[in-house]
């Protein structure tokens, strides 16, 4: 553990991707307790760092039930509506968006049921024939998802004017895509669904986290735990 551990952290959430991580994870749970979605694929890997930062889709997941594909993008940020402002960025600039499609593609074609919804929706024989551009005519649902710290009294979240603000639409993300693709989207089933969790302290949060890990391993190291191969 770092010696000065508030000193380390202090350091390193300069960085705002630092354990984004976290948040990448914690969304797959939550959309599959609410929803009953399927993970896919996500992002984290092994070889990955605290740092890292992805430029494809942060989760791929799917409702087999209603053939439906779930595009997530994550955020772990000090501030609710800054973590939404982002992903609504995120799923409406131009650019880095092709490259959330492109490896959500992939990534939901590498799965076996998901494989089975998109040869079923576009009546195709093998996964080869399909285009990028008849995948996006199937039911998407672009899913933001922000782990942020509270900031002041938490009913404030649960006022309908507290997102008034915030400028997203489907009509923002088709058109977003017919711009990238050069090509008319207007009869896909595009729906959005917002989620955040505040949390009473960001630092302290990642400190209790970084504190846990290290107890375990100490804890591994004096065979309180046993590593099963």
């Amino acid at each position: 553990m770092p010696e000065n551990l508030d000193s380390f952290v202090d350091e390193q959430m300069k960085n705002v991707n630092f354990y984004s991580f976290f948040a990448e994870g914690l969304m797959s749970i939550v959309l599959n307790d609410l929803f009953n979605y399927s993970l896919s694929a996500g992002t984290i890997d092994l070889g990955h760092t605290l740092i890292d930062s992805h430029t494809g889709v942060d989760a791929c997941m799917y409702d087999s039930e209603n053939n439906v594909f779930i595009l997530g993008e994550s955020k772990f940020y000090k501030d609710v509506k800054s973590g939404i402002n982002q992903i609504i960025l995120d799923f409406t600039k131009k650019a880095g968006f092709f490259n959330k499609l492109d490896s959500f593609k992939r990534k939901t074609e590498a799965n076996e049921i998901s494989r089975k919804i998109l040869l079923k929706k576009l009546d195709k024989g093998i996964l080869d024939e399909i285009t990028l551009k008849e995948f996006l005519q199937l039911d998407i649902n672009f899913a933001g998802f922000v782990l942020h710290q509270q900031n002041g009294k938490i009913d404030k979240y649960f006022e309908p004017s507290y997102y008034d603000n915030l400028n997203i639409s489907t009509n923002l993300i088709q058109s977003n895509i017919s711009n990238v693709l050069n090509t008319n989207f207007t009869n896909s089933k595009f729906n959005i669904i917002f989620l955040h969790i505040p949390i009473s302290n960001k630092k302290e949060f990642i400190k209790l986290i970084i504190e846990k890990v290290y107890n375990e391993i100490e804890d591994i190291r004096n065979g309180k735990h046993i590593i099963q191969q």
